[in-house]
């Protein structure tokens, strides 16, 4: 078992981010405000996750603005 310390340590999880991935592309989510779409961000999933990762462990992600 995993044992953690911070909200922001389950969230950059990788098995976290991968699970979100998988659970948006199931419910067919929709472009986001840069209109790329769930398939196109899954082309190039584990690199994008990694700097994800990185980034929320950084503390320097910068999310998209929201609809």
């Amino acid at each position: 078992m995993r044992k953690y310390y911070s909200l922001i340590d389950k969230i950059y999880h990788l098995d976290n981010l991968r699970q979100a991935y998988r659970h948006v592309r199931s419910n067919n989510g929709a472009p986001g405000v840069d209109g790329e779409t769930v398939k196109e961000f899954g082309d190039k999933l584990e690199e994008r996750l990694q700097r994800m990762h990185r980034e929320l462990a950084e503390g320097t992600y910068q999310p998209s603005p929201v609809r």
